[in-house]
């Protein structure tokens, strides 16, 4: 009786210890998943901008953007 008693509370105590643990893990994926997905953002902000200021330097550009604007 003792035995099983012991048995029964090893397994709840693993059991927890297994899900606290997954826990902690899938805390730590969303927060590396949060932060990859501002870092990516803000590249592509800075990348749009300096394409932006490339592409209204170029002659062309500001050809067809004087077409479309007139």
């Amino acid at each position: 009786m003792l035995n099983s008693i012991m048995e029964n509370n090893l397994f709840f105590l693993t059991y927890s210890n297994i899900k606290e643990d997954a826990n902690k893990k899938s805390r730590l994926l969303g927060n590396i998943i949060l932060i990859t997905t501002v870092v990516l953002c803000v590249i592509d902000i800075i990348l749009l901008e300096v394409l932006s200021t490339i592409l209204s330097k170029t002659h062309i550009f500001s050809n067809i953007s004087k077409v479309f604007i007139n």
